[in-house]
């Protein structure tokens, strides 16, 4: 029964899209994780689209986040 059920899943659904350009995003692993941040969820439109979200529970965190570094792109906006 678990089999069906993943069958009859709506893929589309399930895959969260990137808010800037409507591909799916992918959760990575960090190369070099910091304090528990191991992940961050990113568009497979890359290179076109660099749009790149925190990972919170394993789900992207859409909301905008401000750069650390000076002169930094902004998490979660695409530059072109």
């Amino acid at each position: 029964m678990f089999a069906a059920e993943i069958v009859d899943m709506d893929v589309d659904k399930v895959i969260p899209k990137c808010p800037d350009c409507g591909n799916k995003l992918r959760r990575i692993a960090r190369k070099s994780p910091a304090k528990g941040d191991t992940h961050f969820w990113g568009c497979q439109g890359y290179p076109d689209c660099k749009s790149t979200f925190n990972d919170k529970k394993g789900k992207p965190e859409f909301r905008k986040v401000a750069s650390k570094g000076k002169g930094a792109a902004k998490k979660g906006s695409s530059k072109k």
